[in-house]
């Protein structure tokens, strides 16, 4: 006895094949790899649309500090040298009134009044200059520390326009 077959259809000659588990793990292998790239390719693309890659430009000043017995000679000469090093700014020179006006303001910008012991003559007379940079290298600065005349220097990175923050001795 035959079995009958469905109107109009054909006797099923083809069997579908299964793919096997191997196949089937190299396909999902795939997908993972094209997602986690696409994933990746987004994330880099939405750092560098956000400004991730932008370098920190810090503001610093460089002050001089003159001993009470260095001449003119010897501050014009440090001031010269402060034009020399690799800095965006011009070195200029500081009286003792324009360092206490300084002074002053650097008080006010912490909030603390200025002590009333410092006077015009208890303040050095300065060289001071600005530069802007990712970072302020020392290393042009060690000329400074054995010219006659030159008690000390400071570098000071500013937090913004007005405020000095972080001393860094160099």
């Amino acid at each position: 006895m035959t079995t009958p077959e469905p109107y109009g259809l054909d006797p099923v000659t083809e069997v579908l094949e299964i793919p096997s588990p191997r196949r089937l793990r190299r396909v999902h292998l795939a997908v993972a790899g094209v997602s986690a790239l696409a994933g990746a390719a987004a994330v880099v693309a939405v750092l560098l649309l956000t400004g991730w890659r932008e370098v920190p430009v810090n503001q610093y000043e460089v002050r001089v500090f003159f001993t009470d017995e260095a001449t003119a000679a010897q501050k014009e000469t440090v001031r010269a040298a402060l034009d020399d090093l690799p800095f965006d700014g011009d070195g200029r020179l500081l009286t003792r009134e324009e360092a206490l006006v300084l002074m002053r303001k650097v008080y006010a910008d912490r909030g603390t009044p200025l002590p009333d012991t410092i006077k015009a003559d208890s303040v050095a007379e300065m060289a001071v200059v600005a530069t802007s940079g990712r970072y302020l290298d020392c290393a042009p600065l060690s000329s400074l520390k054995d010219r006659p005349g030159v008690r000390a220097f400071h570098v000071f990175q500013a937090r913004d326009e007005t405020v000095l923050i972080a001393v860094e001795q160099c």
